[in-house]
């Protein structure tokens, strides 16, 4: 949230593992290159996250996922969304592997 409020999209990125998935409603982002160019965009557009509430992480040692709620504005419209990540374990790093997001009507 931090690095996106920021501006900086290839820090966000960096959370992503080389073969990540971005899906939404309106892209389909494959690989670490295009979350990040799917990111540019959106911090282009004015977007902001205001908050992000977890509502449950599970993991082993290898994979982790996390389910959680947002709200944030996009091209100033103020919208509320679900978001489901799963992470891997990567040389002891936990990156983003598949993040798929939703928002509520």
């Amino acid at each position: 949230m931090d690095s996106y409020n920021s501006g900086d999209a290839s820090r966000v990125a960096a959370l992503y593992t080389d073969d990540a998935w971005y899906l939404s409603a309106h892209i389909e982002a494959h690989g670490r290159a295009a979350v990040r160019s799917y990111f540019e965009r959106g911090i282009r557009a004015g977007g902001h996250i205001n908050h992000i509430r977890v509502l449950d992480e599970q993991y082993d040692t290898r994979m982790a996922f996390v389910t959680a709620t947002y709200e944030a504005n996009n091209a100033g419209q103020l919208v509320n969304g679900r978001n489901v990540l799963v992470f891997r374990n990567v040389n002891g790093r936990w990156l983003i592997a598949a993040h798929t997001t939703v928002v509520a009507d």
